[in-house]
C-alpha cells in the first residue's frame, strides 16, 4: 500500500512539473484513434445516411455562404420542391461553420477525418478544463479525461455520422462557467455561461434542452451555498 501511494506521488509530481506529458498522452490517444483516417485523404469516418447528410450539409453551408445564398432554404434537396433546413433540423450551423477552414485546407472528403479529430480534441480540452476548475487532482484529472475521450456516446455518434451531436465542448464550458458562477458570482461569468449555452443550442438544438436539465439540477445543488453568500435575488439575477 505504501509503495502504491509513493508511485502515485511520483507520477503526480512528474505530471505537475512537466505538464506537456499529460497533453502528450492525450495526443497519443487521439492519433491512435484517428491517425490512420487522417493520413488517408479519401477516408471518411462513419457510415449510414446521417453521414451523407452531414457531408452534404457542410458542403452546402459553405457554398451558400460563399455565394451569398440562403443558409436556411435550398432547392438542392428534395428538388424541385426544396427544403426549409431551419424548420427541418433547427438551424444547427456552428459545426458547419467550423468545418469550412478544414474544407479549404484539406479538401473534400479528406477534411472530414481531420475535422472530426479536432472536435474530439476540443471535447477532451473542455473536459480537462472542467475537472481542473472544480479542483480535481492532477492524476485523477488525467485518467478522467482519458476515460472521457473514449466514452461510448461520442464514438456512437461519430460512427453513425453525427459529429453535431458528438461535439460537446460548449456544454462542458457551460458547466465550467456554471460552477465558477456559484463560487464567485459575477456578471462576466454569467454572460459567458449564456454564450456557451447558446452556442451549444446552435450546434445541436436538443443539446440545449439537455444542458438546461443538467444546469437545473446543479442549480439546486450549488445554489444553496450561493444563496447564503449573495441572497436569492442576486442569484436569480445571475441566472437571468
Amino acid at each position: 500500500m505504501a509503495q502504491r501511494f509513493t508511485s502515485e506521488r511520483i507520477l503526480t509530481s512528474l505530471l505537475t512539473k512537466h505538464r506537456w506529458i499529460e497533453w502528450a498522452i492525450y495526443t497519443a490517444v487521439l492519433l491512435g484513434i484517428f491517425g490512420p483516417a487522417m493520413a488517408d485523404k479519401n477516408a471518411v469516418i462513419g457510415a449510414d445516411v446521417d453521414l451523407r447528410g452531414t457531408l452534404w450539409y457542410y458542403w452546402w453551408f459553405k457554398n451558400a455562404l460563399l455565394t451569398g445564398g440562403s443558409t436556411e432554404v435550398t432547392e438542392l434537396f428534395c428538388h424541385p420542391y426544396g427544403v426549409d433546413i431551419h424548420a427541418q433540423t433547427g438551424g444547427n450551423f456552428v459545426d458547419a461553420v467550423l468545418s469550412i477552414p478544414f474544407q479549404w485546407v484539406f479538401g473534400s472528403p479528406g477534411y472530414y477525418a481531420v475535422f472530426v479529430a479536432a472536435l474530439f480534441a476540443a471535447n477532451a480540452v473542455g473536459f480537462q478544463a472542467l475537472l481542473r476548475t472544480i479542483g480535481v487532482g492532477t492524476l485523477p484529472r488525467m485518467f478522467g479525461t482519458l476515460i472521457w475521450m473514449v466514452n461510448p456516446f461520442v464514438f456512437h455518434e461519430l460512427i453513425w455520422g453525427r459529429p453535431t451531436q458528438a461535439f460537446l465542448l460548449f456544454s462542458l464550458l457551460a458547466l465550467r462557467s456554471f460552477w465558477k458562477l456559484h463560487q464567485d458570482p459575477n456578471h462576466k461569468t454569467a454572460i459567458w455561461l449564456g454564450v456557451w449555452v447558446g452556442l451549444q443550442g446552435l450546434t445541436y438544438w436538443y443539446a440545449g434542452y439537455f444542458l438546461a436539465f443538467v444546469l437545473g439540477w446543479l442549480a439546486i445543488w450549488l445554489g444553496r451555498e450561493a444563496v447564503k453568500r449573495i441572497g436569492v435575488a442576486q442569484l436569480l439575477q445571475m441566472y437571468a
